[in-house]
């Protein structure tokens, strides 16, 4: 059979996507482990420090988590959906002997 085949093509790219899931909490796990606090703005910028840490964990990590779980739920739904493809394509396969032909 020629053409486009979901065995390889569709699952290579859910494969890919889902790779990414990892690295994508790493990078917001390691944003994390950022130790600015109070004391990292001195005497006259503390609050500047905490603001800065403040939105560094509600704004860059929590965005990059929630990247990282739509990253999941897409790779789950090519997942998904390639295997009701390759399911429907191995059901057909048996009833489809010749293109082309008349009836």
């Amino acid at each position: 059979m020629s053409g486009y085949q979901t065995s390889d093509e569709m699952s290579g790219v859910a494969s890919k996507v889902s790779a990414e899931v990892g690295p994508i909490g790493d990078e917001a796990d390691a944003i994390g482990k950022s130790q600015v606090g109070a004391s990292d703005g001195g005497r006259d910028f503390g609050d500047k420090a905490t603001a800065y840490a403040t939105a560094l964990h509600n704004n860059v990590i929590a965005s990059l988590k929630a990247y990282g779980t739509a990253t999941t739920t897409l790779s789950d739904k090519l997942t998904d959906t390639y295997r009701q493809y390759a399911n429907t394509e191995g059901q057909n396969a048996g009833r489809v002997t010749t293109s082309g032909e008349g009836a």
